[in-house]
């Protein structure tokens, strides 16, 4: 018994080594000073990968914890030359000419994050500051939370889906610029206990029964 313990151990130890390596991802955004907003025509190319909304909520996005923040582009079916970026000194953006599903990160501390969307047409010029809805009628709505999107093969999952209604008065429907956004942890996370496989423990179980089985039969 005592010459076959090394072999079982090492027969197991690939698996906890396995264990040990997988992470739980707990990175969280929420969202402070909710007030609703109902709309229509929310349709173009955003409806494509949301679906049609026609409710979504007014406030500011904010991470629980420091983290990797990220966004995602959607869609957009304005005109104008809208576009979303980090408010960040040369912060990353996303523009209306780029394709569907470019996703652009950055790092944030726990707190308000800091982003933006802005319309750059003529006539038209307004930024919203997350949180802060711009004077001449722009601002953005939480659309969905806990929302999975489908590009082609790709499946993403975002903790929120959020829409711009930009500063042209002929419409309100927030779906002038789309994005989905998300927030992944930077703080080491416990690895998360995972069950050996029970092939494994049988196997285990059928050695040492034999081992016991020998160890009679020699008495």
């Amino acid at each position: 018994m005592k010459k076959l313990l090394p072999v079982i151990l090492s027969f197991l130890a690939p698996f906890a080594a396995f264990a040990n390596t997988l992470t739980v991802d707990a990175g969280e955004l929420s969202v402070s000073s909710p007030w609703a907003v109902i709309f229509q025509n929310y349709n173009g190319v955003p409806a494509q990968y949301t679906g049609i909304y026609k409710t979504g909520l007014i406030g500011t996005v904010n991470a629980d914890e420091d983290g990797i923040f990220s966004a995602t582009y959607l869609g957009s079916e304005a005109s104008d030359n809208n576009r979303f970026s980090f408010t960040t000194p040369g912060g990353a953006s996303l523009t209306k000419q780029d394709a569907v599903g470019k996703t652009i990160s950055a790092s944030v501390k726990a707190g308000v994050v800091g982003f933006q969307f802005i319309d750059s047409t003529a006539n038209d010029a307004a930024i919203v500051i997350n949180g802060k809805r711009a004077p001449n009628y722009a601002s953005f709505a939480i659309l969905d939370s806990n929302k999975s999107v489908t590009i082609g093969t790709n499946t993403m999952k975002f903790d929120y889906i959020l829409g711009f209604n930009d500063g042209y008065r002929g419409d309100a429907d927030f779906d002038d610029f789309v994005v989905g956004v998300k927030l992944k942890s930077s703080s080491p996370q416990p690895p998360a206990p995972v069950p050996l496989p029970a092939a494994a423990w049988l196997f285990g179980s059928a050695v040492i029964g034999f081992v016991a089985v020998s160890n009679r039969r020699k008495v």
